[in-house]
């Protein structure tokens, strides 16, 4: 037996490089075989990483209008396929898109870029910080070199975005003490890496997400990590490129204090730290903005008063008596967020494991059931005989994502329209940082010596290859049957 698992073993990959040798594959799939422009809001998210591309990292102001020029022809074919609505009833006119999908792509690929025939174009993003768009813009700079046409723009971007997603999830693995194939599932959930292979700062979002919880992990268990003035920098740092990725997140920060005390030296260095990266967090969530790229951008003095905003049919104002209403009634404001989220469970959750296109494309049901369990199962094999994870930690780690899940819902419900009871515009995808450190609750030693972790560095990487066959075949067949 011994000899025979010795062979086995052989065949088999770290998990850190069976994760870039199917996240290479299926991720340069997904990019082509998912039609340009369809993920959610990904022409707005190109445009700006354009502008940043062409040096219009700080945008100016022509009117009503901030940003900078666009080429006419890369507005068009941005615009030729951007929200097409497969989402229609209409058989007829899906068919007709599916049967017109091939030929718009090839007709798209003969257009040029043609940049003296430009027009000035309104970035709405022209306010968002440009350090998650920098993958993209480098894509559209190197696109520029080898294939300057729009199509090809596109696709340069996400290539670009796709090899920095694997380079910090292979970062990830490779340092994490546990829960390697955790992170190799999670990281190769359908929709974790369809939103990797298209232009989103979802990418950065989750993959600095992933990277900060690992090693917290890493200085946490592993008993030659120092807890130094370097290492704290270099907290620091991962914690500030994933408040400049997406701000929304500012739980997920605490993840620190799953290192125990002992890892300090005393309780008395212990607690010094322990307040100070507090401070540091609250500071960065609070703060750091407005002394850095905020404060960049108001230095620019636009003039708001007529410049075009997303939603503005809608009435979003009344946020202070909103916030005023939580304070008073905070019971029954968790209780309006919870409704919500068992009213919109199925959708929400399905979010986080796998929707595509315009968030219109579900995948069938019984894939998202199967992949939560497998997600969970992994979570209870991948252990450690070495290591464990004590109630305070498993509890910190429950609050942190459940906290995480309600200040996404409520913040949204804040900016929802006025008198609304249900979250305006939430996504499942949003949870996803989130994610990952739940499963750490499922972490146990109960079965540090079972045959399926024997095994599982076959099982966890064979399995992801397989759902991601599945869904780079149903994503093909929706768009171009």
């Amino acid at each position: 037996m011994k000899v025979k698992t010795s062979k086995l073993n052989s065949f088999q990959l770290q998990p850190e490089w069976a994760f870039v040798f199917i996240a290479a594959i299926f991720g340069i799939v997904l990019v082509f075989v998912n039609p340009p422009f369809q993920t959610n809001d990904e022409d707005r998210h190109f445009f700006h990483a354009y502008h940043i591309a062409s040096g219009d990292i700080l945008p100016t102001q022509n009117g009503t209008q901030i940003g900078g020029n666009v080429p006419l022809n890369l507005t068009y074919v941005v615009n030729y396929f951007q929200g097409l609505p497969f989402q229609t009833k209409d058989d007829a006119q899906l068919e007709n898109l599916r049967a017109t999908m091939s030929q718009r792509k090839k007709e798209a690929g003969k257009i040029t870029l043609n940049e003296r025939n430009s027009e000035y174009r309104h970035d709405h993003s022209y306010s968002t910080n440009p350090i998650p768009y920098l993958p993209y813009s480098i894509g559209i700079i190197f696109g520029k070199i080898i294939n300057s046409k729009p199509l090809w723009l596109g696709w340069f971007a996400r290539l670009f975005g796709l090899i920095c997603y694997i380079i910090i999830i292979f970062y990830a693995i490779k340092y994490t003490p546990v829960f390697k194939y955790v992170l190799l599932l999670y990281a190769l959930t359908p929709m974790i890496l369809y939103q990797s292979a298209s232009v989103t700062y979802d990418m950065l979002s989750n993959g600095i997400s992933f990277l900060y919880l690992a090693f917290c992990l890493y200085y946490a268990f592993v008993p030659d990590a120092k807890i130094t003035i370097r290492s704290l920098a270099f907290i620091t740092v991962l914690a500030i490129l994933h408040y400049y990725s997406k701000s929304g997140y500012p739980l997920i920060l605490f993840v620190f204090f799953l290192i125990p005390p002992g890892k300090f030296g005393n309780m008395k260095r212990a607690l010094t730290i322990y307040a100070s990266m507090a401070l540091i967090f609250v500071l960065i969530f609070f703060y750091l903005d407005s002394f850095t790229w905020g404060a960049l951008v108001a230095a620019q003095h636009y003039d708001l008063g007529n410049v075009p905003q997303l939603r503005k049919e809608y009435d979003f104002g009344g946020t202070s008596e909103k916030i005023s209403y939580i304070f008073s009634h905070p019971f029954e404001y968790i209780t309006l967020l919870t409704n919500n989220f068992l009213f919109f469970r199925q959708e929400w959750v399905s979010g986080t494991i796998g929707r595509f296109g315009y968030s219109y494309l579900l995948m069938p049901k019984i894939i998202i059931i199967l992949h939560g369990i497998v997600l969970i199962t992994v979570a209870l094999l991948d252990s450690s005989a070495n290591i464990k994870l004590n109630l305070y930690q498993k509890l910190l780690a429950f609050f942190i994502a459940i906290g995480t899940v309600y200040l996404i819902m409520g913040g949204l419900l804040l900016y929802s329209p006025k008198g609304a009871e249900m979250v305006f515009g939430l996504q499942g995808r949003y949870f996803a940082p989130a994610v990952p450190i739940l499963l750490l609750v499922f972490y146990n030693n109960a079965f540090p010596q079972s045959i399926l972790k024997r095994f599982s560095g076959l099982i966890a990487p064979a399995y992801s290859a397989l759902v991601l066959l599945y869904t780079v075949i149903f994503i093909n067949n929706f768009f171009y049957k």
